[in-house]
């Protein structure tokens, strides 16, 4: 186990746990937008594309963000991320 005691010493842990939107693990705004991307890339397309505002407004709240609080910049890596 002493990778494992090394990756999270090093700070590598938390760096992919925040990639992979694991924010119930690492307490950032990054793993946040991630996890929000995740959900999104879970909806079904149909509803995706048929309310895509509430789909992002659940998301967000599931992550405690409220829509209206995510940047352009957010925004756009979301948007980026979705259509991949």
């Amino acid at each position: 186990m002493s990778w494992l005691n090394d990756a999270i010493n090093s700070g590598y842990f938390c760096y992919m746990a925040e990639a992979e939107g694991m924010d119930y693990l690492v307490d950032t705004r990054e793993a946040k937008v991630n996890a929000i991307i995740n959900d999104l890339k879970a909806t079904p397309r149909n509803e995706l594309s048929a309310a895509p505002n509430a789909c992002l407004m659940g998301a967000a709240a599931n992550h405690g963000i409220d829509w209206k609080d995510l940047s352009f910049s957010e925004i756009r890596k979301i948007e980026r991320e979705l259509n991949k």
